[in-house]
């Protein structure tokens, strides 16, 4: 993240919850993405062959 998290949200327990979660869903989207773009460019492949 680029800009530091407002200390109302970083006081609470749930928020760090919160933020932990979205955390893991952006890392779970950024590796569906790659996991898109490799199989895009395996089938790519076999097409040109």
């Amino acid at each position: 993240m680029a800009k530091a998290l407002p200390k109302l949200l970083t006081r609470r327990q749930e928020s760090h919850r919160l933020i932990s979660w979205l955390a893991r869903l952006q890392v779970r989207h950024e590796a569906w993405k790659d996991a898109r773009a490799v199989n895009k460019a395996l089938k790519r492949a076999r097409k040109a062959h």
